[in-house]
């Protein structure tokens, strides 16, 4: 999946969640830790940095690479972890 269907389908599902549903996901997501997951690009992980200082979010990156698996990677407040493919 190239980056920008990923993002096309990341932004088809916020767009079709329903008015009330999506008010009920703001009011859940300030309790409940959010799973972020973003391409590994500067500026990208910038944002996700900042979105972490105010909500309690895990953040998940991960590389493309042509003809094999996505290289997937986890935030643990410190460093970068490896996320194995059977993960």
């Amino acid at each position: 999946m190239t980056i920008k269907r990923l993002a096309l389908l990341v932004l088809f599902t916020a767009v079709s969640l329903s008015g009330a549903r999506a008010v009920e996901t703001l009011k859940a997501s300030s309790r409940a830790p959010t799973l972020i997951i973003l391409p590994a690009l500067p500026r990208v992980l910038q944002i996700a940095f900042d979105v972490a200082q105010l909500r309690n979010v895990t953040l998940v990156t991960y590389q493309i690479r042509a003809g094999k698996a996505p290289l997937l990677h986890t935030w643990n407040g410190t460093e970068w972890i490896s996320i194995a493919e059977d993960e």
